[in-house]
């Protein structure tokens, strides 16, 4: 109740504070309008007293050119006038009149106006309304190949390592390839296969809404950005063919080719490579998809390590994608994504995980040498007709992939085989229809189909388990088949009100998930034969299913440049189990109420504030409901203290300011953030044996987490160059149970990071990346509380990439990483990293000639460290020798 209360106090205080603005008695109003008579959306109007430059009132015309300003009672409305100005026209001043209460305005467009001023030097970039423009040829270098090289360099972009694109620290919505959405959420094969000399421009669409029906009637705070291919390259297919031979028995093949005119599009990419390079990052759906549960068992419980891929990724993979699309003249786009791949990887590590518990240290150690061998097929058919009147869509995926792992482990205990084969089938359908109606209101109708399996099978030694089940050794070997199952159905409506001061949704949602979750052991004599393990009273087979209906109401007010937005969704959800081997079933309700607040104001065109605060509610995963245990790895055993249903309920507060200076080249976003999640389920560890034993239980509890963040990203006109600062800390208090004594864990992270190009003697290109990270972690036993453990350990890297040419035929490029790890309880870690290449181009042949050395010094180990909640972990792994390669590169 008290939450509620704050959140009723919090929407009266705001409205509030709008209600008592003073009366609109001067209430000015227009429209803004080019000669031809059309409207100017985003046109700056402000009025302010004759020979001074003190705004006392501004605003902004809307879509239609409209505007209105409101002046209070106490402001004399004499000596004022109107300021006019655009981007892509003229400012205008107009004298105030005051009998006069509605203007017609007309701008003119003139030759030397700041939208055809381009930035000179390197980089060029402009804006007109709310797009930008970034001229690639402008930020491209010699060195660079695909569009990806080229965005990392644009002010206001990021370009993480699995190809995920924001811009001022926003991720993108939608990426298009000359207006067509082509690759969907897998954009990644586009920004690492589109050469960058094929593109005139990335357009960046800022407040983007896609649909044609809700432009104008939503808000979106949505950013894509368009590829805007250049002319001469949409008559003609493009292409790029790569071979790339090398040792240690190295391979390196690429063939791209591309076809990007206004009616068809191809993008199909066939990939082979054993030097490191992980093509299915580039498969990864970094957009909307159906959500679908992750896989139960694991092979190893060692993650990457944290430097490049390509630095200790042991491959020998394969992937085939095509990529077509087809534009009709009545507007209906039909696309198709296949995808195939196949991978073998091989891992070698060792590690050691300290806990530090009362009056104990539990120390895992373990050893593994594995290999990894995945094959899968991706089917993805869309179909789209977007018009002024009427939205609709389908869009169908299928997806299937299958995994067999091999390991060899030692964990101190035994020296043990261990084999998983994994399979995963998804299949899924989403109908999206929007028509508009007669009174010009909005309706719009979306049926989500989602259905998944994950059937898996491990095989290891019993002598890691029996021990801890029956306190003996009964088998030749072990045998779990286990897996997760999903069916989802779910349709809604939303009903759109147009209202100029309120615009109001409403909207139902009803619908379905059906989850099994089973795990069958199996013991297997020494003449092979299997057999159902103690009499199956370990194995699980529990199925959930959850009902709901949801009605959805959503009101957002606009006043002046300030923007409230309240959500009342409420939702009923009935959940029903049933553990077919305990023979137990049982069922709940609930009834949760979800309100999200929202307070969003225009500082100015290029400024933004948004304050936020919602609560969201979910219901306990079939994860937490199952008894019998459950083999996540060969470390790891998880099962649950009963079969309880419960819900778990977050707070979250959010403050976000961004800043646009397209013409300067400065963007900035400062956010910070707070959240509680409550809930009466734990998790709680046991150490037995060398072995993690996870068992869900009943206790209330709360997880505090806060975080801040800022970044800047500014283009130096100077040095020709681009240079980003990002700092961040987040902070999390949380409480968990060890060998059955509870413990209370505060963790703090600091991060910083900076990246600077710039160009010396015109020859010489420089590249320069730090990053510091630095984390501190404590805990406190419940039982003695003035005994505190600390641990604290920071991370700094820095890289330096120089690039040396004198033509445009030629380059040499030298690439320098520095790593250090510091923790008190370890000796300090110092590795760096140096690859060379030269390049040749051939402009004649349309080819070039590549030579490269990763890894020069041969570095064959990497050793690192991490803190966690009461101890650290310390591994080891095997990583990629020295590479010497020759590529031959031919362009189409």
């Amino acid at each position: 109740m008290i939450y509620l209360f704050r959140i009723i106090t919090i929407i009266y205080l705001v409205f509030w504070s709008l209600s008592i603005f003073p009366q609109e008695k001067h209430a000015i109003s227009g429209t803004v309008k080019t000669n031809e008579n059309e409207p100017i959306s985003f046109a700056t109007i402000s009025i302010k007293p004759i020979e001074t430059n003190k705004i006392i009132s501004f605003t902004t015309s809307d879509s239609q050119g409209k505007f209105k300003l409101v002046l209070a009672q106490n402001i004399s409305l004499n000596k004022l006038e109107l300021l006019i100005s655009h981007i892509n026209y003229g400012k205008k001043l107009i004298a105030f009149d005051p009998e006069l209460f509605e203007y017609e305005i007309i701008l003119e467009k003139e030759a030397n106006l700041i939208d055809s001023v381009h930035i000179k030097r390197f980089a060029k970039i402009n804006q007109k309304g709310d797009t930008l423009h970034y001229n690639v040829e402008g930020f491209s270098k010699i060195e660079d190949r695909n569009i990806g090289d080229v965005l990392k360099r644009m002010p206001g972009f990021e370009v993480a390592d699995n190809g995920e694109i924001r811009f001022n620290n926003r991720p993108i919505s939608n990426f298009y390839i000359d207006g067509d959405d082509l690759l969907g959420g897998k954009y990644a094969i586009g920004s690492k296969t589109i050469p960058h000399d094929i593109v005139k421009n990335i357009n960046v669409y800022t407040n983007h809404e896609h649909i044609k029906v809700n432009k104008d009637k939503y808000n979106s705070n949505e950013v894509a950005i368009n590829l805007e291919i250049k002319e001469d390259a949409k008559t003609k297919l493009n292409g790029m063919t790569k071979v790339g031979i090398g040792t240690p028995v190295k391979y390196d093949i690429e063939i791209n080719t591309l076809l990007l005119n206004k009616k068809i599009k191809m993008l199909n990419s066939l990939k082979g490579n054993n030097v490191g390079d992980d093509l299915t990052l580039a498969l990864t759906d970094l957009l909307s998809g159906p959500s679908v549960p992750s896989k139960l068992v694991s092979s190893s419980t060692v993650s990457y390590p944290p430097i490049q891929r390509k630095r200790h990724f042991m491959n020998n993979s394969g992937m085939f994608t095509a990529n077509n699309s087809h534009r009709f003249k009545n507007d209906l786009f039909v696309r198709s994504n296949i995808n195939t791949h196949i991978q073998n990887r091989r891992t070698e590590f060792e590690g050691i995980n300290n806990f530090f518990i009362v009056n104990d240290t539990v120390t895992l150690r373990e050893s593994q040498f594995g290999n990894n061998l995945a094959k899968g097929l991706g089917v993805d058919i869309y179909a789209e007709m977007n018009k002024l009147n009427f939205y609709l869509k389908n869009d169908f995926k299928f997806s299937t992939e299958v995994e067999n792992d091999l390991s060899d482990i030692n964990n101190s205990v035994t020296t043990f085989n261990q084999t998983l084969r994994s399979n995963s089938h998804l299949i899924s359908n989403n109908l999206h229809y929007i028509p508009k109606l007669k009174n010009q209101n909005i309706l719009s109708v979306n049926w989500q189909l989602t259905k998944k399996r994950m059937p898996q099978e491990i095989l290891f030694d019993p002598n890691i388990f029996e021990p801890i089940f029956f306190n003996e050794i009964l088998s030749n070997s072990l045998n779990q088949k286990s897996g997760r199952d999903l069916f989802s159905n779910s349709v809604n409506a939303v009903y759109t009100l147009r209202n100029k001061k309120i615009q109001q949704n409403y909207g139902v949602e009803l619908g379905h998930t059906s989850q099994r979750l089973y795990s069958k052991l199996n013991s297997i004599d020494s003449l092979g034969i299997e057999a159902n393990y103690h009499d199956g009273l370990e194995n699980n087979n529990l199925k959930l299913g959850e009902s709901n209906l949801s009605i959805y109401s959503r009101f957002r007010y606009k006043h002046k440049n300030s923007q409230v937005t309240l959500n009342i969704p409420i939702r009923y959800a009935f959940v029903r189990y049933k553990e077919e081997n305990q023979h137990k079933e049982g069922n709940k309700s609930f009834l949760l109420i979800e309100p999200y607040f929202a307070l969003e104001h225009q500082i100015n065109i290029q400024d933004k504030i948004n304050l936020s605060y919602n609560i969201k509610q979910s219901i306990n995963d079939i994860r937490t409901l199952y008894q019998g245990p459950l083999i996540l790895n060969h470390r790891t055993i998880q099962q649950n203290s009963g079969f309880k249903i419960w819900s778990r309920k977050t707070h979250s507060f959010l403050l976000d300011y961004s800043i646009k200076r397209p013409l300067k080249m400065v963007f900035a976003n400062i956010a910070g953030n707070y959240s509680i999640a409550s809930s009466d389920i734990l998790n709680t560890v046991v150490f037995e044996n060398n072995v993690q034993k996870h068992l869900q239980i009943d206790y209330a509890n709360q997880v505090k987490s806060a975080s801040v963040y800022a970044n800047i990203s500014k283009y130096l006109f100077s040095l020709a160059s681009t240079i980003s600062l990002k700092t961040g800390w987040n902070g999390i208090k949380m409480e968990n149970f060890y060998n059955n004594e509870l413990y209370h864990f505060s963790n703090d992270n600091y991060t910083l990071s900076t990246s600077l190009d710039f160009q010396l003697f015109k020859v010489l290109d420089v590249a320069q990346k730090f990053d510091l990270n630095y984390f501190k972690t404590e805990s406190r036993p419940h039982s003695a509380k003035d005994k505190i453990t600390k641990f604290n350990a920071n991370q700094i890297k820095s890289s330096t990439s120089l690039t040396f040419s004198t033509s445009k035929i030629f380059y040499l490029k030298a690439l320098i990483e520095s790593i250090y790890l510091n923790q008190k309880s370890s000796d300090a870690f110092n590795y760096y990293f140096v690859d060379f290449s030269a390049n040749w181009k051939f402009p004649k042949l349309s080819s070039e000639l590549e030579l490269i050395v990763n890894n020069i010094f041969n570095k064959k180990n990497y050793n690192t460290f991490s803190i966690h909640n009461n101890g650290y972990i310390q591994n080891s792994y095997l990583i990629n020798p020295r590479i010497s390669m020759i590529k031959y590169v031919f362009n189409f």
